[in-house]
């Protein structure tokens, strides 16, 4: 509350707290109606219902500024009292006294014009304040029924939450906590309802011309990627009626193209909106470890044509990549026609097997069955102790009281092993530390807001799908824009999440050994690894030429994609030699025709004259092969695993290691390997696979182009960018660039020559030779404004890095200083948000890994001084130094998927 002087001695009232809104000096920007809307708001509960323009305002004379303010002087009286109230002097008992006068401030022309209170005069004799505190307090806590008593900032706020459904519960207590009012229902309601109604339509008709209208916008071609959105809809035939749609932003479409070739995670979900649509919004991981939306589709029921022909119409339907889904019956199918590995999700398997281990009668069983689930669906294990797991797990369900629910349950997860659990599914593969494919149902659960919108969304119109669809794209492009700036800053090429990755397998990689070497030979890991190159081979058969000179072999086993022929060997003489087939190909179809067996498949090919086409996969490439063990264990603890490093610098590196088998991250297997190899190491980033390359990410180019433009000076170009905008130049290049060695160069060219900054020893030279370079900058500033409006920012900005790299203790920058003097490059202006600090706790997978370390550093502080105090007897050595030598580290060999990660 703000006080009043006391003009009466029989008074002592206070004025209320929000009338200090309109004391002498308060500004206001916005219009003239509005103003006048928020004076009526505020003193409408102590009768001020309505104002008067009185003696003394002023019209606008300038036309640019009419529309908006009227008047260049306002004067306003209260138009609810009587003539007589309104002329009593303002120290009599009963007088109306209101007055507010503004002026229009309009002069500064590097201002926008705005209104300024000069005076606000309501005494302590008005009868708009002679009233009991208890009257006051009623009149204060008033419910509002009126929208006319609503200033047009409430009205927003409660439109703006209508648009985005949010309670009227909800809205009624933000409007009361921030403002102070409290609102009628119906007017809550209606307010609400026509800020839903303006953003998503009033009607069926209305809502669907805003989806469309809005759909249609990502056709066009995006100057930000460079690349054109898709969008369509499909409709009955005679009817007309909507039954199914796609949508996919320009950055959608690029992850798609960029991710899809290794995984596509799908999980589609019902009531996502008030209409009978099957909803799914696809994924992949990107090279951050990030779940990244590749578009959004529905349609009437998840059956294999209409699925199919979106997932086509998505560019998801890449050859060799794995099918990640729900489980949903017609997927199997949809895999198979895209010739695609199809495995479920581990998430829901695991939810589903809580729900039917419910039946379990004790504590005990409950619990054994939840270790015996976990391990099988989230430990690497060899086939016999899979088998005995699902062994175990039966004889806990004969004491279920559940009608053979929990039995089923676990028939369905030993039938489709090959899908469900982490002993085969991570052959495709593996992206999270939790599990095989815990992600399936990230993209549905960003959607739902975790469960919280999971009841509104039945409500949801197409529109309002469409909108938060897009607004997850638009929260992913600026989480991934800060790493990839942070990665630019550093010069970084890979992602936190891979590093921390490899940091983690590094300190193992020495306890590991190398047990055989075996040089030039085919890459073992043919099904895990990159994209299968497919190619048209083109044959001319002689005419009566039986023999083909073609040793082949059926191969169908079931991690094939399909049926196909392998290319043992080719004959001398034989037609084929000399032409494009190789041995080690893979003959998947002949003329475009597809077969199952070898007999057919040999019958296609004899059966055909003259010109021969085959589609078929080209030969892995050849290699080292390494087999390493751990270090001093028994013959069964070794963890015996196999290495592949090509010998191509184009190809990454390979194990079978579960947990990075196929997300081709270099494991502790890859290290030591590369450790003992004669031309390739951990410092060349072709080892890793390229989708962990952030360049490759679809947005580097874009965030890299707006840092160059950002951090341009005019007239400086290039030259002004710092070290890290400027790609390092080829040596072989710079040999031959010499401006001595070219004869035709421009005289008055002066870009090519860098001059060479001597810095002076003294501080007084120091400081004179920057006063004698800033001196001639602020006289100019002095003189001209509009050189102090283009100095002055720069210079702010000069003095934060300044202040940056002179208070900067760390060796990372004082090794960047060093680079920085030796390269000779001048130090940019940064702008403030590539300084900012970012927290990479909110990686998915990586989530915690700050509170855990900070634990396991208290941890092992309180562990070191116990130790201090606890000496052994026998030979005075810590503990944990016998314990070490004991060697009973199994559990470091058995270590699971599970184990890594945190809770999904």
């Amino acid at each position: 509350m703000a006080a009043v002087p006391n003009i009466n001695p029989t008074q002592n009232i206070v004025l209320p707290e929000h009338f200090k809104v309109f004391e002498k000096g308060t500004t206001f920007k916005c219009e003239e109606d509005e103003v006048k809307q928020r004076i009526i708001s505020i003193l409408g509960p102590y009768g001020v219902k309505k104002l008067s323009l009185g003696s003394g305002a002023r019209s606008n004379p300038i036309e640019s500024t009419k529309q908006k303010f009227p008047h260049k002087r306002w004067v306003w009286f209260c138009g609810s009292c009587e003539k007589k109230a309104r002329e009593m002097d303002d120290s009599k008992r009963g007088c109306c006294g209101l007055k507010i006068r503004f002026l229009l401030q309009d002069k500064r022309e590097d201002q926008q014009p705005y209104l300024e209170v000069m005076e606000f005069n309501l005494p302590l004799t008005s009868n708009h304040l002679l009233v009991t505190k208890e009257a006051r307090q009623v009149s204060e806590s008033k419910v509002i029924k009126s929208q006319a008593e609503l200033s047009p900032r409430k009205v927003r706020l409660l439109e703006n939450m209508g648009k985005s459904r949010s309670s009227a519960e909800l809205a009624r207590n933000v409007l009361f906590d921030q403002h102070g009012v409290t609102l009628s229902k119906n007017l809550l309601f209606r307010v609400m309802q026509r800020g839903r109604d303006s953003a998503w339509g009033g009607n069926e008709t209305e809502s669907l011309t805003i989806f469309h209208s809005e759909g249609m916008k990502l056709r066009e071609q995006c100057t930000k990627y460079g690349v054109c959105g898709k969008f369509d809809t499909k409709t009955h035939n005679t009817t007309g009626k909507l039954l199914g749609w796609y949508a996919q932003h320009p950055l959608e479409v690029l992850n798609a193209r960029t991710y899809a070739n290794d995984a596509v995670f799908v999980d589609t979900t019902h009531n996502a909106t008030s209409y009978s649509y099957k909803t799914g919004p696809p994924a992949v991981i990107d090279c951050f470890g990030h779940t990244a939306p590749c578009g959004m589709f529905q349609v009437p029921e998840e059956e294999i044509d209409s699925v199919s022909e979106l997932m086509r119409l998505l560019e998801l339907d890449v050859i060799g990549a794995t099918c990640c889904t729900d489980g949903g019956p017609a997927w199997p199918e949809i895999a198979r026609m895209f010739r695609q590995p199809h495995i479920e999700d581990t998430w829901h398997n695991c939810e589903n097997g809580d729900k039917k281990a419910a039946s379990l009668s004790s504590k005990e069983e409950k619990k054994k069955f939840r270790q015996l689930k976990n391990k099988v669906l989230y430990q690497v294990l060899d086939q016999q102790e899979l088998s005995d797991a699902f062994s175990e797990m039966r004889l806990l369900a004969v004491s279920a009281n559940d009608s053979g629910e929990l039995g089923r349950w676990i028939d369905r997860m030993e039938t489709g092993q090959t899908l469900r659990t982490a002993t085969h599914a991570t052959k495709f593969f593996s992206c999270s530390a939790k599990g095989a494919l815990s992600r399936c149902e990230q993209m549905m659960s960003k959607l739902k807001n975790s469960g919280t919108s999971k009841r509104e969304m039945k409500h949801w119109t197409l529109g309002e799908l469409q909108n938060r669809h897009f607004t997850k794209v638009c929260n992913y492009e600026t989480e991934v824009t800060g790493e990839i700036e942070d990665a630019i800053t550093v010069k970084r090429d890979l992602s936190r999440y891979v590093l921390d990755w490899e940091s983690v397998e590094r300190t193992r990689a020495d306890g590991l050994e190398i047990v055989t070497t075996k040089e030039g030979v085919p890459n073992p890991f043919r099904l895990q690894s990159t994209k299968r190159v497919m190619q048209e081979i083109n044959l001319e058969r002689p005419e009566g030429n039986t023999n083909f000179g073609l040793t082949l072999t059926l191969c169908n086993a079931t991690e094939e994609l399909c049926p196909n022929l392998h290319v043992k060997t080719i004959k001398e003489g034989s037609f084929c030699q000399g032409s494009m087939l190789e041995v080690g190909m893979r003959i998947y179809k002949v003329n475009g025709k597809s077969f199952s067996t070898f007999d057919e498949g040999a019958e296609l090919m004899k059966s055909t004259d003259g010109q021969l086409s085959l589609t078929v996969e080209k030969p892995p490439s050849i290699g080292t092969v390494y087999t390493i063990q751990r270090k001093g264990k028994g013959e069964q603890q070794k963890m015996l695993c196999t290495v592949f490093i090509p010998d191509s610098d184009d190809l990454h590196c390979q194990s079978n290691y579960h947990v990075h088998t196929c997300s081709f991250i270099r494991c502790r297997y890859i290290q030591r390997a590369l450790i003992d190899h004669k031309t390739r190491s951990m410092n060349d980033l072709s080892t890793i696979h390229s989708r962990w390359h952030i360049k490759n990410s679809p947005l580097y180019r874009v965030v890299y182009n707006n840092l160059v433009t950002l951090m341009k000076v005019d007239g400086l170009g290039d030259a002004a960018l710092p070290a890290f905008l400027t790609p390092a130049p080829n040596p072989t290049e710079c040999a031959h660039s010499s401006i001595a060695d070219t004869g035709d160069t421009d005289e008055d060219s002066v870009e090519e020559i860098s001059q060479k900054l001597v810095v002076p020893s003294t501080k007084v030279r120091r400081f004179n030779d920057a006063n004698f370079i800033i001196k001639p900058i602020l006289e100019l500033a002095k003189e001209d404004a509009e050189v102090f409006r283009m100095v002055v920012p720069q210079l702010k900005q000069m003095y934060q890095n300044s202040l940056m790299i002179a208070t900067s203790k760390s060796k990372k920058v004082q090794n960047a200083k060093n680079q920085l003097a030796a390269s000779g490059a001048s130090l940019p202006i940064m702008p403030d948000e590539i300084r900012k600090k970012r927290d990479k706790t909110d990686d998915i997978n990586m989530a915690n890994t700050k509170k855990r370390k900070n634990v396991k550093k208290k941890r092992a502080k309180k562990t070191k001084l116990s130790q201090r105090s606890k000496k052994d007897d026998n030979d005075g050595r810590h503990v944990s130094s016998r314990e070490e030598e004991s060697g009973d580290d199994d559990d470091d060999d058995n270590i699971t998927l599970a184990a890594l990660g945190g809770k999904k």
